[in-house]
């Protein structure tokens, strides 16, 4: 399929046209982007299609989150847990590391995003001149950050043309991901997407700084090494996480037993060639498999470029069913191993997929993943559940609703599988369906906090305030 050449917004308002006619302009982007030759299957089998391909994108692109639980995930993933793992083989600190590749101290990077950020919540996103010398940081530190997360007009123009013409889509964002700020003239700053900003420097993207230093900075002796490192400490760090909110959401404390992590599996099933899930829940006559992946949807398919990239990205999360599939199997044949007492019922099996870093659940992409898994011979005795995949927000929701004492994880995922959106997200069941609207965790609380602390630090303190701290 070819696709047309960029429009563009003329740099000049053109002759006869009014200033400031959004709905106009609204009605010429909904008229010019969007439009197919040809729109693909009807109807949705083991493949997206061209249509469910617009819709993958669609998602991905629109896709929101609570800022609460976003910082909270990056206070324990990228300052708590490293130091909690110190000394583990192939740990690495991943603030040192951020700070030897790009010569920004972690901090400096929170406290200026925190604050362009804290300015958008506001409703201003216009930073005047000279507005970060409050910041009680060094303004060498300042300018280095900026220089990372920032770029001029003449910049992102050249890095949007840059793309190359059978990669650009409506849904191509990358050049507004790395500079969510743009400098105006006169030192003005312009915060395109706070959602942008925060992923920016608090979510996956600075592992883009530490595997790509600022070209200017000597990289230090190892680099890709280090890089690779830090990368594959921040995908464990996930996984500990995921594993954490699986014990807060079962109340699996004490002597109660009931999640049982990798490290019990692989020593209750040691067959030569077994493979084994990440976890697995023991409910009440019904095991939950999980497997916790990192993985995320390549550029090409979170951006709908055509081509076979969103099916490679689902056919790699299939390999990951596969050792939900061998780990049920071993559950079947042998649960005392694990559990050290046998099954007193038949048994049911739930495979789940975790993928914290998110993924665009809808009746696409579960109809696709079902249907490959089913040609596959994965997942089909008449004892397994369809599979179900949530992200780390949707698992900090059942652990908010658990805190209430309201329905298991087990319940909301039987109850989606049989209500009027068992086809998709498991946020929507729980919204829509269920008509519950979950609170935050409790321990949310103390991660907003450390995750904000050094931006409080910062922040220039009220007269009153600086009072007291000098008569103390």
């Amino acid at each position: 399929m070819l696709r047309a050449e960029p429009k563009t917004s003329p740099d000049t308002l053109p002759e006869g046209t009014q200033e400031g006619d959004v709905v106009g302009a609204l009605f010429a982007l909904t008229q010019t982007m969007g439009v197919f030759p040809d729109s693909g299957p009807s109807i949705i089998g083991d493949r997206p299609g061209t249509v469910g391909r617009e819709l993958i994108a669609n998602q991905h692109f629109n896709h929101n989150w609570s800022v609460a639980g976003f910082l909270a995930r990056y206070a324990r993933r990228w300052l708590q847990l490293p130091a909690e793992h110190q000394g583990e083989p192939g740990t690495v600190d991943l603030r040192q590391v951020y700070q030897d590749c790009t010569g920004i101290r972690f901090e400096s990077l929170a406290v200026v995003a925190g604050y362009l950020w804290m300015v958008t919540t506001s409703g201003r996103f216009v930073i005047e001149p000279g507005e970060l010398t409050v910041l009680n940081i060094p303004v060498e530190q300042v300018e280095a950050v900026l220089a990372l997360i920032s770029t001029d007009l003449t910049g992102m123009r050249e890095a949007v043309y840059s793309q190359q013409p059978e990669q650009r889509t409506e849904w191509s964002f990358d050049p507004f991901q790395q500079w969510p700020v743009l400098r105006l003239p006169e030192g003005r700053l312009l915060i395109l997407d706070p959602r942008h900003l925060l992923n920016r420097a608090f979510g996956w993207l600075p592992i883009w700084d530490i595997k790509f230093p600022p070209p200017e900075r000597t990289k230090p002796v190892g680099h890709r090494k280090l890089a690779a490192r830090a990368e594959s400490t921040l995908r464990h760090l996930s996984e500990v996480y995921v594993s954490e909110v699986l014990h807060r959401i079962t109340g699996d404390e004490g002597t109660t037993r009931r999640v049982y992590d990798d490290a019990e599996l692989k020593a209750a099933y040691t067959a030569e060639g077994q493979r084994i899930a990440d976890a697995a829940i023991d409910y009440p006559g019904t095991w939950i498999v999980i497997e916790v992946t990192t993985s995320q949807l390549r550029r090409e398919a979170a951006t709908a470029v055509p081509g076979e990239s969103q099916i490679e990205d689902i056919d790699k999360l299939l390999e990951e069913l596969d050792q939900i599939d061998a780990t049920i199997t071993a559950l079947r044949r042998d649960e005392a191993a694990l559990t050290g007492t046998s099954a007193t019922a038949v048994r049911r099996y739930l495979p789940l997929l975790v993928l914290p870093e998110g993924f665009p659940v809808n009746p696409v992409t579960l109809t696709v993943i079902r249907e490959r898994a089913r040609a596959r011979g994965l997942l089909q005795a008449p004892d397994t559940d369809l599979v179900e995949i949530v992200d780390i927000e949707e698992l900090e929701m059942i652990e908010g609703i658990q805190e209430e004492s309201g329905p298991s994880l087990l319940d909301i995922l039987r109850s989606k599988q049989s209500g009027s959106l068992r086809n998709s997200a498991v946020r929507d069941h729980i919204f829509h369906v269920m008509r519950l609207h979950p609170s935050r965790p409790a321990r949310h609380s103390d991660l907003l906090e450390a995750a904000l602390k050094p931006l409080a630090d910062a922040l220039p303190r009220p007269p009153q305030d600086q009072s007291r701290r000098e008569q103390g």
